[in-house]
């Protein structure tokens, strides 16, 4: 997707992979004012390139397994700084991207949008390992993820998780049931209701081969509704028999 010279233009909820570029703005000094939401940007040379382009809004994309995640430059060879500045660069995802973001002569532009609305979440720094520590579990990592360190650019507020700005949809509900030992275990199966007497024509949530596992998370649940649960072992020859007790969750 390329635009040069335009204005004011929204690209919004697109799925753009295995291309040059993914999306090129190009606006030779220009103000663009692009507004670039709520698309997933993947397996391409260059996620998002930002050549001599100026005061565009890059907010909750998803940025995924490209060679370049981000490319910012202003105009070559002559790199004036002043030519791609005011970028707002905050919420986004940047994943497994050879180079998360390369900058080449740019102004002052924006990583963060300052507290509660915080940076990105780079998965190149989401770890105490990479720099990246909560101390006080706030969601943030405690120091900038760094962009350039000759330029000092910074992401002031970089998240700890993926989509970390977003408010939960729903509930998590922990389970456990303590291990089978059966030599012909096959699975164990979780169905869940909103009434007692869970059986298996109820939904059934998760299949597990591995018979040491004993825990699993359901999630992203309706707030405000009981939920009941069985845990079924099947044997090789299908046979199953429940578990003695139904846990229930709100």
């Amino acid at each position: 997707m390329h635009i040069s010279l335009g204005q004011f233009t929204d690209i919004i909820d697109n799925t753009i992979l295995n291309n040059g570029d993914g999306i090129n703005i190009q606006s030779f000094a220009t103000n663009a004012n692009t507004r670039i939401t709520g698309n997933i940007i993947r397996l391409n040379n260059n996620g998002i390139v930002l050549l001599s382009s100026s005061d565009n809004a890059v907010t909750d994309n998803t940025i995924e397994s490209n060679q370049a995640g981000i490319f910012m430059s202003s105009q070559p060879p002559f790199f004036i700084p002043s030519r791609i500045i005011n970028n707002r660069i905050f919420n986004n995802n940047l994943i497994n991207n050879t180079v998360e973001i390369t900058t080449l002569g740019i102004g002052l532009n924006f990583f963060d949008n300052g507290l509660p609305d915080g940076g990105n979440f780079w998965d190149d720094y989401d770890e105490p390992t990479e720099g990246c520590n909560d101390a006080n579990n706030d969601g943030f990592c405690d120091a900038p993820r760094v962009i350039s360190s000759t330029l000092n650019i910074k992401d002031n507020f970089p998240w700890t998780e993926r989509d970390g700005w977003k408010e939960p949809t729903g509930v998590d509900i922990n389970l456990s049931w303590s291990e089978n030992t059966d030599p012909d275990f096959e699975s164990y199966r979780i169905f869940r209701d909103t009434s007692t007497g869970v059986d298996l024509n109820n939904t059934l949530v998760a299949t597990i081969t591995d018979q040491s596992q004993t825990s699993f998370v359901d999630q992203d649940l309706d707030t405000g509704v009981t939920y009941f649960y069985k845990v079924f072992v099947f044997d090789k020859i299908g046979l199953s028999s429940g578990s003695n007790e139904e846990g229930g969750g709100l």
